[in-house]
């Protein structure tokens, strides 16, 4: 008799060689009109994207969210499900923020940054 199955567990952790500085409440910490660019560096590090115009700025990290186990007679294997993230921070004439977004996908690739607009 063959036997076969499949499980996902979910989980929620940051993956391996990530930051771990950011999540999906950062956006909310980032406040058009106040928050300076010296504050965000001071507050996230240095950014993983720069526009050529530095009024730009990108900062990716991955999560875990599913374990995934799939097993068969005499054989299984066992892998991850991630989902990448890009917070993309926009800045004034006045090096403040002007605006955030934030972007998520499935997967390891990073996430298109969305564009520019003021």
């Amino acid at each position: 008799m063959l036997l076969a199955g499949c499980v996902a567990i979910p989980v929620d952790y940051y993956s391996a060689g990530s930051r771990r500085n950011l999540n999906l409440e950062t956006p909310s910490s980032l406040k058009p009109g106040e928050t300076t660019k010296e504050e965000v560096f001071l507050m996230l590090g240095e950014p993983d994207f720069v526009s050529q115009d530095g009024r730009h700025i990108g900062y990716v990290w991955h999560k875990v969210k599913a374990i995934i186990a799939v097993g068969g007679y005499g054989a299984g294997a066992v892998g991850e499900s991630e989902k990448s993230y890009l917070l993309q921070i926009s800045f004034d004439d006045n090096n403040r923020v002007s605006r955030t977004d934030l972007v998520e996908k499935w997967g390891t690739d990073v996430p298109p940054p969305p564009a520019p607009r003021e």
